[in-house]
């Protein structure tokens, strides 16, 4: 269903207009000469995200894309690809198709029909980002009305501080330029403009949790017991953010004042632990297992306080919490360490950086590898755990960024044998329940990259190669990045 307003007077417009451009420039959203990844689904925040950045394309002197995910679930979701298809072509806007079937992969993975339509929209989105190698950022219409959705759901919830910040302007590689206006601005605006948007009426079904909030719960509040309930809810999200990273500043630095030397992995001085500010503590212990671990999914406030107990009872103690994480509480010390066989593979938080290099180009070649000649350069590859290199003609689908699935495999030698990646995991003694954690840069089904680890013979660098491709990981705090945000 298409909806379309006559173009009006425009003073409203350049003001919802120019109010998005600042926030993009306060938050620095966009970097010059960066390429920005639109998720268009047609409706009106995402047509209104597209003529924003259309808007201020030239003055930000960036490169735009559209990316379009077919869901294989709406009867109508092929009138919404012909929509952004035309809206594209209109504007000159190069439009990325993708046709995914999410009921399969929500039963295949075991999630609700709407985790598993974000999960493949972000792989599409990366898919687009990563294909040409240069730096980019994904561009998502996230706006106010969100925000205070999200914050509200995390909140009945029983959230901490990290929750009540709710969406960032900025998370990791992708940016929400519209977290600065409600929905009624949204609307306001592609009426000024005159443009049409397609509507997607299981936003108005009330299966979902967000949506019962969406249409009960704020419209209620903002009618009954305050009138900028969706206004407020966003400033209390910036405030929430700046605390945090308050708090971030104060944990780091409390942090090195408590850490002590120990070769078997993160240890803090019970004593000065113990002279914190009760939430500091609470702060510094989560600190210490995402220094130890790479992440805190599936850490919980009951593991944190189990820590706290640990730290204030008398004598000697240990604990066994999620990723082969132990505490051990000894003659003053309290030691995080991992064992031996879960400790190395906890998948860090952070964002693939990419480059692809032809081995013409001698003036780059001798910047990244110190030379221009092929036989030196394979003599200089560095084994670096979180950046390798590939034969990138070698490379027959987009590279993405994923967890293992079904019939993943690499190769292992000279010769190029097969294995099965759940085969190589189990021969590496990957604990089971760490395995659906690793991070795998994935070529279809052949996997290039288990992260922190290997990568596949099949893509190593020969005299063959004519283009490099290198890959980095980038390990950011939770704070910057997560995968598995709104």
């Amino acid at each position: 269903m298409l909806v379309r307003y006559d173009v009006s007077m425009m003073t409203k417009k350049q003001g919802i207009q120019k109010k998005v451009i600042e926030y993009i420039k306060k938050h620095e959203l966009i970097q010059e000469e960066e390429r920005v990844v639109l998720g268009l689904s047609g409706g009106a925040d995402s047509v209104c995200l597209l003529l924003m950045l259309l808007a201020c394309k030239e003055e930000l002197l960036f490169s735009m894309e559209a990316v379009h995910v077919h869901h294989g679930i709406r009867k109508d979701a092929d009138e919404d690809v012909a929509f952004v298809k035309a809206l594209c072509e209109r504007y000159s806007v190069p439009c990325h198709v993708y046709y995914e079937d999410v009921p399969a992969y929500a039963e295949k993975e075991g999630l609700s029909e709407e985790e598993a339509g974000r999960n493949v929209r972000y792989q599409a989105f990366r898919k687009a980002l990563y294909v040409s190698g240069k730096k980019g950022v994904i561009a998502t219409a996230h706006h106010m009305n969100d925000q205070a959705e999200t914050i509200l759901f995390k909140l009945f919830r029983g959230s901490g501080l990290q929750g009540l910040c709710g969406i960032r302007p900025k998370n990791g590689d992708v940016i929400r330029p519209l977290l600065c206006l409600t929905r009624d601005e949204i609307e306001l605006f592609l009426k000024e403009s005159g443009e049409a948007y397609c509507t997607d009426m299981t936003n108005e079904s009330l299966m979902y949790a967000r949506n019962r909030i969406r249409h009960k719960i704020l419209p209620y509040a903002t009618e009954e017991i305050c009138v900028g309930t969706v206004e407020h809810l966003g400033k209390t999200a910036e405030i929430m953010q700046e605390l945090e990273c308050f708090v971030q500043g104060q944990t780091e630095k409390a942090f090195y004042e408590c850490a002590a030397e120990d070769t078997t992995g993160i240890c803090l001085l019970v004593e000065k632990l113990l002279q914190q500010d009760t939430f500091l503590q609470k702060q510094l212990l989560m600190y210490a297992i995402v220094k130890q671990t790479g992440s805190k999914k599936d850490i919980t406030a009951v593991h944190v306080e189990d820590i706290i107990k640990l730290l204030y009872k008398t004598g000697n103690g240990s604990l066994d919490l999620p990723y082969g994480l132990q505490v051990r509480k000894e003659f003053g010390k309290l030691i995080f360490q991992t064992t031996q066989e879960a400790g190395c593979f906890s998948a860090p938080r952070g964002r693939l950086v990419s480059e692809i290099i032809p081995l013409t180009d001698m003036e780059r070649c001798m910047q990244v590898f110190g030379s221009a000649e092929i036989l030196d350069i394979l003599k200089s590859v560095e084994q670096k755990t979180y950046t390798k290199w590939f034969d990138y003609d070698k490379i027959s689908e987009i590279p993405t960024l994923r967890n293992r699935q079904g019939g993943d495999y690499l190769t292992i030698d000279e010769k190029l044998s097969h294995k099965k990646l759940k085969d190589y995991l189990i021969q590496e003694k990957v604990p089971k329940d760490m395995r659906e954690k690793l991070l795998l840069v994935a070529d279809g089904s052949h996997i290039m990259w288990v992260i922190g680890r290997r990568i596949s013979s099949y893509y190593k660098v020969t005299t063959e190669t004519k283009r490099i491709l290198v890959l980095s990981y980038i390990e950011e705090s939770e704070s910057n990045v997560k995968f598995t945000e709104e």
